[in-house]
């Protein structure tokens, strides 16, 4: 019917069928590759947005708390902790470079929170 010419041609445009098929394939693939970085990077950069925003928040509620104790008393240690956390947001001091909010400053006395550690030495990082 058709002939050895019509097989080689039918076999030929198969041939190139598929080879079409796995150039898409790979570059589908690539493409699918950059797309998920791309997600990744987003992702990262929202979930940091949305730490330093809970960190200012926090901050924010501290600065509000520790005013409204200081005021009334006039505690020089409640005042040295609004300073703190003052010239950590203006960047005058580090932030901490452990995860979580500012609210564990000086507490009573000035004394310092123990590390995660529990090695006692008070110091929970730089700030």
């Amino acid at each position: 019917m058709f002939g050895a010419a019509g097989i080689r041609i039918a076999w030929g445009l198969m041939l190139a069928l598929a080879a079409l098929a796995v150039g898409c394939m790979i570059l589908g693939s690539d493409r699918m590759q950059q797309a998920d970085a791309a997600f990744r990077d987003a992702w990262i950069k929202h979930q940091t947005t949305y730490l330093l925003a809970d960190e200012l928040r926090q901050s924010s509620d501290d600065l509000t708390r520790l005013a409204r104790i200081h005021v009334p008393t006039g505690d020089a240690a409640r005042e040295a902790q609004d300073m703190a956390i003052l010239a950590i947001r203006n960047r005058l001091r580090h932030r901490r470079t452990i995860p979580g909010p500012w609210r564990d400053f000086h507490r009573h006395r000035g004394a310092r929170p123990r590390n995660a550690a529990g090695s006692g030495n008070g110091d929970r990082g730089q700030g």
